[in-house]
């Protein structure tokens, strides 16, 4: 073989490789080339980072949305807020002009409805020579007969009431003090005008995703729209993290650079571990495209957990060349590493890359295995990150060993004192194993019990930086117009519809209800003469004839709200927890509603999903590590060993969840069982090189850290390193996974050195006889 002669032949496939030449060669060049194709068909990417990917599947909640929107005539596709602004929206003149910007809109393909101000039905006076309706005045009869005590003058008292005559059959569009009548019938607008009447809303309905309504917003320019709503909020999202990626992706580069110069202290202790990551990720680009598979939101995370797992095991790898070399210095006397011979660095680089491709294969996957887990989670997204960080995890191991070994010869570390500062904190815990033992399991049992105060699910803006201009319209929309959320809800009964709405009135963070039996009241208030509030809906006749009549009397307002054998209720909120929806919608069914339907609702039915996700993907991962570190290792006790150091930091992790108020969602979710695979590789390490020692008790710990604990520091540094490069992003959600997973990677690190080494100390060694 090349470089060393024929003396020996073996079928191991490393030895072969780091013998041949061509072989070598050839590795190098297909690595090259997969690498500059990457880099040739990035722009090709598919990108779709649409948040609502990170909803679990819902299939009876589809089903139930499909049949909600044919039966009430109601759009599936999304809706988008528009709020205009004016001294006084209520003058003619702004009204006016916002009635001509909601009739432009809803003449735009793929509009299936606007509200607003001038196009909701209200109580309309009729001209004296406009004739009425035959229909509606029957109904006015008939409601007038049954209530005598109400109407003494008969039709004369409903004239006095309302101004005269009234027709309920359309929308206002005629002479008249326009204001004033949108003033006398707040509770039909909702919250279409705000409380100050400085701004008023209008809700553009979709048939679909993707209409573009900024041609028409940008010729009505005077009236200053702004608007908001899942498209708008999901396009801006999606913008800021294409905005992000590169700036997040070459911070964590640099910052892992800094930290290999800073301890390598040498070119190639730099270029040989940043060289694999970057060869890592490009070739994941290569497989993800030749695959169609489009880069989604959780996606974003996969290039920081490249570059962190090829960094490590390449940082591994060169430790374990500069042991053996020292190794074999000390064999050959007063040799210096210098003057080795080719054959004998050779033969040392050859046991290197044959023990340090079991050790990384091992803590590969597990790392897998960590996300693998991630593959029985019920939202898609997820499922596909767990498929790819899984694969990529693989290529980076690949890439990794046959990149490193094959550029190994001839690399020289001249490395800080990490390995100094490992020993010494190992051998301190180990002195004093109980005191850390009991000091790690109370940490970690204060920290699962916070658990119970951590928020479960988060809020619909919570996702949005502050200036974005969608988010902050959509936050003066929740504070001004009465929410920014709405439920929709079935009820089969008239009866069962007042129940719910006075139910549901009193929960916190409700703004409002509407349904026909709220605009059932508005009408008879309307005809009765009560003030605003006076008499609410309780106080609304129920009798069947007097329901009838002002079914009739509503006309219009009811289109949209009843169909046989059912009606609509529109409960607004305010931007509340998912939790607080949780609860609502779960109040809502027990009191008789039968169908519960809406973005908010599938957020609610979210949160359920996502904490049954969160226990079976780490439990799933924890039985991973165990095993594949027992089977590896041929021990039980070190595979339980392996556990304690990997499951505290995840107790402290919930803690601090609780204590920084970060919500459980699908983001943070899946921080645990991801940070599990990626810390447990410095473990895996340490029992590697502790199985490997013929010597027992404090030496055996100080021989163990001496070799592992440098990687451990060092590795540690680099997943900081990595992960803290997220907190340059500003947007919220990347940023509470990177503050989360440092959190819990730091304290990993700190467990394998004053955690692991009591548990070694006191459990890793069979006793004697």
């Amino acid at each position: 073989m090349d470089g060393v002669g024929r003396e020996t032949e073996t079928t191991d496939p490393v030895t072969r490789l780091m013998r041949s030449r061509w072989a070598r060669r050839a590795a190098m060049a297909l690595l090259s080339a997969l690498a500059l194709s990457g880099l040739i068909v990035l722009p090709a990417l598919d990108v779709q980072l649409d948040p609502r990917a990170l909803l679990p599947e819902a299939p009876e909640l589809d089903r139930a949305e499909a049949a909600f929107a044919e039966r009430f005539d109601r759009p599936q596709g999304p809706a988008i807020l528009v709020r205009v602004h004016a001294d006084d929206v209520l003058s003619r003149e702004s009204l006016d002009r916002i009635h001509a910007l909601a009739r432009d809109l809803e003449e735009t393909a793929g509009v299936h409805d606007v509200q607003g101000p001038m196009t909701v039905a209200l109580p309309t006076p009729l001209a004296v020579d406009e004739p009425g309706d035959d229909d509606e005045l029957d109904a006015l009869l008939a409601l007038v007969e049954a209530h005598p005590t109400v109407f003494p003058g008969g039709l004369a008292s409903v004239a006095a009431n309302t101004g005269g005559p009234t027709s309920l059959a359309r929308p206002y569009d005629g002479p008249g003090d326009a204001a004033a009548i949108i003033r006398d019938h707040r509770e039909l607008l909702g919250s279409l005008v705000s409380d100050d009447g400085r701004a008023a809303l209008l809700v553009v309905e979709l048939e679909r995703s993707g209409v573009d309504v900024e041609a028409v917003l940008a010729r009505h320019a005077d009236l200053q729209p702004e608007a908001t709503g899942a498209p708008l909020l999901e396009r801006a999202l999606r913008e800021a993290l294409i905005a992000d990626a590169p700036l997040l992706v070459g911070l964590a580069m640099l910052a892992n650079a800094l930290v290999l110069l800073l301890a390598m202290r040498t070119k190639r202790g730099l270029a040989l571990p940043m060289g694999a990551a970057g060869l890592s990720l490009a070739i994941l680009f290569v497989f993800m495209i030749g695959m169609g598979q489009p880069f989604t939101l959780l996606h974003a995370m996969l290039p920081p957990l490249l570059l962190t797992v090829a960094i490590s095991d390449a940082i591994h790898i060169l430790f374990r060349q500069r042991d053996n070399l020292r190794a074999a210095q000390a064999s050959l006397g007063d040799a210096t590493v210098s003057s080795f011979g080719r054959a004998t660095e050779q033969r040392v680089t050859e046991a290197t890359a044959r023990e340090m491709a079991g050790a990384c294969l091992v803590t590969s996957l597990t790392t897998a295995a960590g996300f693998g887990a991630l593959g029985l989670a019920h939202t898609r997204a997820v499922r596909e990150l767990a498929l790819w960080a899984a694969l990529g995890v693989t290529i980076a191991y690949g890439v990794t060993l046959v990149f490193v070994i094959t550029n190994l010869r001839g690399a020289r570390l001249r490395p800080r004192s990490q390995g100094r500062t490992a020993v010494r904190v190992a051998t301190f815990a180990a002195r004093h194993a109980g005191i850390f033992l009991v000091a790690w399991l109370g940490l970690g049992i204060l920290g699962s019990l916070a658990a119970g105060e951590v928020e479960r699910g988060s809020r619909l803006l919570t996702p949005f930086p502050e200036d974005l201009a969608p988010a902050a319209v959509a936050r003066a929309v929740d504070a001004e117009h009465g929410g920014a959320r709405r439920l929709e809800v079935v009820s089969g009964s008239p009866e069962t519809t007042r129940a719910l709405s006075e139910w549901v009135r009193s929960q916190e963070g409700v703004v409002g209800v509407r349904s026909p039996e709220t605009l059932r009241a508005d009408v008879w208030r309307h005809l009765s003469g009560s003030e605003a509030g006076e008499e609410g809906e309780a106080a609304t006749p129920t009798d069947e004839p007097s329901h009838a009549a002002l079914g009739a009397l509503a006309g219009p307002l009811l289109d949209g709200w009843e169909a046989e054998g059912g009606q609509r209720l529109e409960v607004r909120l305010h931007d509340i927890p998912a939790e607080a929806i949780v609860a609502l919608v779960a109040g809502l069914e027990e009191r008789g509603a039968t169908a519960v339907v809406g973005d908010a609702a599938r957020t609610a039915m979210a949160v359920s999903t996502i904490e049954a996700d969160l226990l079976r993907t780490f439990a799933f991962a924890l039985v991973a590590v165990f095993f594949l570190v027992g089977l590896v290792l041929r021990s039980v006790r070190l595979g339980l060993i392996a556990l304690l150091p990997n499951l505290l930091p995840v107790g402290v992790g919930v803690g601090w969840m609780a204590l920084r108020g970060i919500a459980l969602d699908a983001s943070t979710a899946m921080v645990f069982a991801a940070t599990l695979g990626l810390a447990v590789d410095g473990t895996v390490h340490a029992l590697v090189r502790f199985r490997a020692q013929s010597v027992r008790g404090a030496e055996r710990i100080e021989r163990t850290f001496r070799e592992a604990g440098p990687g451990i520091l060092i590795g540690g540094a680099t997943l900081l390193a990595g992960f803290g490069a997220l907190f340059a992003s500003d947007l919220p959600p990347v940023t509470r996974f990177a503050e989360l997973a440092s959190v819990t990677l730091f304290v990993a690190t700190l467990a394998e050195l004053t955690l692991l080494p009591p548990l070694l100390r006191l459990f890793g060694e069979k006793k004697p006889g």
